[in-house]
C-alpha cells in the first residue's frame, strides 16, 4: 500500500519525498533519558518516536522561538526547552485564552502571535483532529506567524488510498460535521469524535494548495518498528517558509507569463495581418467579379443584338457596304 501511495504522490505532485530511517542507538538513548513510560504507558514508544523524529527534522537551536500546537499534557515542550534552552510555548484550545507565560490558549487557527514571530512549530498526533476547514485555516495561519526559514512539523501525517473520517460513535459528537465527500468509518474504542485521513487529491486540495510560501516535504519512515511492532508512524509533513524561493518562482512565472503574452501579441498581430490580406484578396475578388459581370452583360447585349430582327434585316446592306469598301481600295 505505502509503495503505491508514494508512487501516486510522485505522479500527482511535485513535492519532495524523502525516505527516512531512525538511528536505533540514538532513539534508545532518547527514550531512556526522558523516561517516556512514566508519561505515556503503553503508547510510550510511539509517542517518543514522534517526538524524536520531529526534534531531528526541526534541528532546534537556542535562538528558536517554538510553539507546540495542541500540546495538551505533552512532555515535548519541556524536553525541547531543557535540551536547547530556546523560547518555548505550548498551545491548546482548552488552555486559558491568550498568552499566559509559556501557555497559549485559544484557536490554533488564530494564534495571538505577531506576523513572522515564530521559528519552529509542531503538531504531534493532533492535526488529523482539526474539524471542518480548520486544517486549511491552520496552514494559512502558520504561514503568517512563521519567520523566513521557519519550519512546521506535522507528525504523523495520516495518508491513505481512500479519503475518510474516522469516528467513535460512543463519544459526544454534538455539532460535528463530517467532510463532504469523505467516507465515514466508525470505530468503537477509538475514543475520538473525529480524525481525518487524507488521500492524495485531498492532501493537494486542502493542504498543498494553501501553503503559499510554505514549501512542503514528505518524509517516509522506513523502520518505524525498530523497537516496537505496535508503532505506526509512516508519513511526516515538514513545511518550511522559504520566501526567497517563492519570490524567485513568482518572478519566473511572471517572466513566463510575459513571454506567453508577447507570443500571444505576436500571434494576434500575425492574425490581423492575415485578416487584412484576406480582406484585400476579397476586395480584389469582388472587383474581378464586378468586371466579369460587366463583360457578361456586354456579351449578353451583343448576343441579343446579333439575334435581333433588325440586325438580320440589315445584314445585306452591311455586306454591300463591306464590298463597296473593298472596291474603293
Amino acid at each position: 500500500m505505502h509503495l503505491d501511495l508514494l508512487e501516486e504522490l510522485r505522479n500527482k505532485t511535485t513535492i519532495d519525498i524523502i525516505n527516512y530511517r531512525i538511528n536505533k542507538d540514538e532513539f534508545i538513548h532518547y527514550l531512556t533519558r526522558w523516561n517516556y513510560q512514566k508519561f505515556y504507558n503503553k503508547s510510550s514508544t510511539e509517542k517518543a518516536m514522534e517526538h524524536f523524529v520531529s526534534m531531528k527534522l526541526l534541528d532546534f537551536e537556542k535562538k528558536d522561538v517554538f510553539v507546540d500546537i495542541a500540546s495538551s499534557n505533552s512532555s515535548f515542550p519541556k524536553i525541547v526547552e531543557e535540551t536547547y534552552g530556546c523560547m518555548v510555548y505550548k498551545q491548546d484550545l482548552w488552555y486559558p485564552q491568550g498568552i499566559n507565560g509559556q501557555v497559549v490558549g485559544g484557536d490554533a487557527c488564530a494564534l495571538p502571535f505577531p506576523d513572522h514571530s515564530l521559528t519552529k512549530m509542531t503538531l504531534h498526533c493532533s492535526f488529523e483532529h482539526f474539524e471542518g476547514n480548520a486544517d486549511i485555516r491552520f496552514i494559512i495561519e502558520a504561514d503568517r506567524v512563521l519567520k523566513e526559514g521557519g519550519k512546521l512539523c506535522i507528525i504523523p501525517l495520516y495518508l491513505s488510498e481512500e479519503y475518510f473520517n474516522l469516528t467513535d460513535p460512543t463519544v459526544d459528537r454534538t455539532g460535528l460535521v463530517f467532510d463532504n465527500g469523505a467516507e465515514i468509518r466508525e470505530a468503537v474504542g477509538f475514543e475520538n469524535r473525529f480524525a481525518r485521513h487524507y488521500n492524495i487529491e485531498q492532501l493537494k486540495e486542502r493542504i498543498f494548495n494553501n501553503c503559499n510560501v510554505l514549501k512542503p516535504v514528505i518524509y517516509f519512515l522506513e523502520n518505524e518498528k525498530i523497537l516496537d511492532d505496535s508503532c505506526y508512524l509512516k508519513y511526516i509533513l515538514l513545511l518550511e517558509k522559504n520566501l526567497k524561493d517563492y519570490l524567485q518562482l513568482k518572478r519566473l512565472l511572471k517572466a513566463k507569463d510575459d513571454e506567453i503574452k508577447q507570443k500571444d501579441d505576436e500571434i494576434k498581430q500575425k492574425d490581423d495581418e492575415i485578416k487584412q490580406k484576406d480582406d484585400e484578396i476579397k476586395q480584389k475578388d469582388d472587383e474581378i467579379k464586378q468586371k466579369d459581370d460587366g463583360i457578361k452583360q456586354k456579351d449578353d447585349e451583343i448576343k441579343r443584338l446579333l439575334n435581333s430582327r433588325s440586325w438580320k434585316i440589315t445584314a445585306p446592306f452591311r455586306s454591300l457596304f463591306r464590298l463597296f469598301k473593298m472596291l474603293r481600295h
